[in-house]
């Protein structure tokens, strides 16, 4: 099984609202890292307290993986950073991260099998 082979989007619920979430790939983690960047003035992550850096990284990775309904509630959603219910926005930022963990979990497993099987 490669990459190729396995489904890298899927749908989630959470808290009654539809999401299509897409696991953070190599083009995904570099287009998080640049909007981050930008997010930050391209001062370092260091120059940051932890709080304002999980934000920007949550919200970035959101606005990457996530497609985003055109309101929530009253609303408008232009990226992550509109929703209002942070709740909401941990869960769904959750929903990518471990989605991203159990396609890892699936390459890891295979690029074990095929190495085994080779000796």
């Amino acid at each position: 099984m490669n990459l190729l082979n396995l489904e890298t989007s899927k749908s989630v619920k959470i808290k009654g609202i539809d999401f299509k979430i897409k696991a953070i790939l190599n083009r995904e983690e570099i287009e998080i890292g640049v909007k981050g960047g930008f997010l930050r003035n391209g001062l370092s992550v260091e120059s940051m307290d932890m709080k304002s850096n999980m934000s920007i990284i949550k919200n970035t990775t959101i606005d990457v993986c996530a497609e985003l309904p055109d309101k929530i509630g009253d609303w408008e959603i232009d990226t992550a950073a509109d929703i209002a219910d942070t709740d909401l926005r941990d869960q769904l930022y959750d929903a990518i991260v471990k989605f991203t963990s159990s396609i890892e979990k699936k390459l890891k497993k295979n690029k074990s099998y095929e190495g085994s099987s080779k000796a």
